[in-house]
């Protein structure tokens, strides 16, 4: 009687143990989900406000990458080859992609920036002088300049710069501090497969 009694006793601890960790499991798993935001399997019908906040993701998330900063020859203010190496900083679509069931258009803020930068990049360049007027002619310059500002505010890099970065020679000291950022080759990634896709649709339905 008594060894029944221990065997239902720990067959009842095995179960009870055996649901906890399934519950454990279960609610790391959601509130992985619910960390991750939202990810492709996730449904939106793209119609009004019904979108993402964020570029969906296969993973939900991006990994963290470091970056040191540091002077470079390229992206220079003006020269043969500056706009065009700004010019190559964006994907194939120039940072927009099509999204949902009726192919819903999008541009991806990380390229809405490096537009802007790529403006003011032509103020310095006498070459592109009158594409620049007739950009700043539409409010492009002040609304550029309030977005980045904006947008600096929201990254709230936190990493801590040595010294004071107004008394340093660039010329000599071109090296700076390392910064935790999100890895945007894998948003490049994303873009070139949406670009593919509906590539394929198209070759397809021809």
């Amino acid at each position: 009687m008594a060894k029944q009694y221990r065997r239902s006793t720990l067959l009842l601890l095995g179960v009870t143990c055996a649901l906890n960790v399934i519950v454990i499991l279960l609610l790391d798993i959601y509130g992985a989900k619910k960390r991750m935001g939202p990810t492709v399997n996730d449904y939106y019908s793209y119609q009004g406000h019904d979108y993402p906040e964020t570029l969906p993701l296969p993973l939900g998330r991006l990994d963290n990458v470091l970056l040191t900063v540091e002077e470079t020859r390229h992206y220079s203010l003006s020269g043969n080859w500056s706009d065009a190496q700004w010019e190559s900083l964006p994907p194939k679509s120039g940072g927009f992609l099509s999204l949902g069931p009726d192919d819903r258009f999008f541009l991806v803020s990380m390229f809405h920036q490096l537009h802007c930068l790529r403006f003011f990049n032509w103020a310095f360049d006498a070459k592109f002088e009158g594409l620049y007027k007739s950009f700043a002619h539409k409010g492009h310059n002040g609304h550029c300049l309030n977005y980045l500002r904006q947008v600096a505010l929201c990254s709230a890099d936190l990493t801590l710069e040595s010294g004071d970065f107004e008394a340093r020679n660039f010329e000599v000291d071109r090296v700076g501090s390392t910064h935790v950022c999100n890895d945007w080759s894998a948003v490049y990634s994303v873009l070139d497969m949406n670009i593919e896709a509906h590539k394929k649709l198209e070759i397809e339905h021809d």
